[in-house]
């Protein structure tokens, strides 16, 4: 395997596709669908050669496994336009304005998934290389760790001295 070709997203052939079906004037919900159709086809190109996520290991907890698989955001569909020469800046600026309006007002997450706002987890979208709140729990062995943000730092900054000495 080429080296950098397992934190790889944009392969030629997506880059090909990606050039073939774009059009500055498609409609968000095409967009959508265009974003599907590049997700699906650089998994299956991951399948056919063989490529896997390079192994990670959790800061958490120590343990080592695959990492995520690379997951193309509708923005990130937006940006290669614009890196690649396939449309103009100012399309592509345009385009990401209506986007975050559009993710808005639809309630969309940023691969253009519904969000759910309550209810059962287990009727959430599942989105690849994401971990819900329950799934990192268990991740992690149901370890509850304190937010940094709840660490009082006045209080550490004035009682801690450092062990080579005052001044």
């Amino acid at each position: 395997m080429p080296a950098g070709e397992r934190s790889q997203t944009w392969y030629p052939e997506i880059v090909e596709l990606l050039r073939s079906n774009w059009r500055s004037e498609l409609e968000l919900s095409d967009v959508l669908a265009l974003r599907e159709l590049l997700q699906e086809a650089m998994m299956q190109l991951r399948r056919q050669r063989g490529i896997v996520s390079a192994t990670v290991r959790c800061r958490c907890c120590g343990t080592t496994g695959p990492g995520a698989d690379p997951v193309i955001s509708v923005r990130a569909l937006l940006l290669s336009v614009r890196r690649f020469g396939i449309d103009s800046a100012q399309v592509v600026a345009a385009r990401e304005r209506e986007w975050m309006l559009y993710r808005r007002q639809h309630h969309l997450d940023r691969f253009g998934k519904p969000l759910v706002m309550s209810g059962d987890p287990a009727s959430r979208p599942r989105v690849p290389g994401v971990l819900d709140d329950e799934a990192q729990q268990s991740a992690h062995h149901d370890e509850v760790r304190p937010s940094t943000t709840t660490v009082d730092y006045m209080r550490l900054s004035t009682s801690y001295r450092h062990p080579a000495g005052s001044s």
